[in-house]
């Protein structure tokens, strides 16, 4: 399969084949902190950003979001809706990784790798890292080999996920997303595929 033009500090993507969206996205963890050099996030600071964003439509390339594959040198593997997210930020906040951003700064999704020091488990995990307010929380789930925690934080939707390896010992990876909540039902189907398509290497 050709690689495409998008080549991410060491990361290849690759188009992805077809694939039909799957059920409802499967939440999770906890939500980063707000970007270096974030608006100010007082009443009347926060007010002028909701009528900015209001008057900007839609995120770029939502109506059309195309998909590729990401993958990194840990082998992390994860389809990614290239047409939304063709900025690079930087270096993920969490783990080893990469945060990318939409062209108008309204969404971003973090592809990083974290370790698991302690071999948590996924629930152990998370009762001892998730940072944000219980009545932030509107789904969560939690089995064996992952956990996923979606929620409001202010005027965004977030959506974490990690899996775990088949062995406890090993790193998580893991995948953040964090979107207008405004549209939230546009971005269903999408946030359901990348959660879905999330795969590591087999140990």
């Amino acid at each position: 399969m050709a690689a495409a033009a998008l080549t991410l500090a060491g990361l290849v993507t690759m188009p992805a084949a077809a694939q039909p969206a799957g059920a409802p996205p499967a939440p999770e963890f906890a939500a980063p902190e707000p970007p270096d050099g974030a608006p100010d996030d007082s009443p009347g600071s926060a007010e002028a950003g909701r009528a900015a964003a209001a008057s900007r439509g839609p995120t770029v390339g939502l109506d059309n979001p195309g998909w590729a594959v990401f993958t990194d040198r840990a082998g992390t593997r994860v389809d990614y809706p290239s047409n939304i997210f063709t900025v690079e930020l930087g270096p993920a906040r969490r783990g080893a990784g990469v945060e990318l951003g939409s062209a108008d700064g309204r969404a971003r999704l973090m592809v990083y790798v974290e370790p698991n020091a302690e071999n948590h488990s996924p629930a152990r995990f998370v009762r001892s890292n998730l940072r944000v307010p219980a009545n932030a929380i509107d789904y969560r789930r939690i089995t064996d080999r992952f956990f996923a925690v979606s929620g409001i934080a202010e005027d965004d939707t977030f959506y974490s996920r990690c899996n775990f390896p088949a062995r406890a010992a090993g790193p998580m990876h893991c995948i953040y997303i964090a979107y207008p909540r405004s549209e939230e039902r546009a971005w269903d189907a999408i946030v359901t595929r990348i959660s879905l398509s999330l795969r590591a290497p087999r140990n």
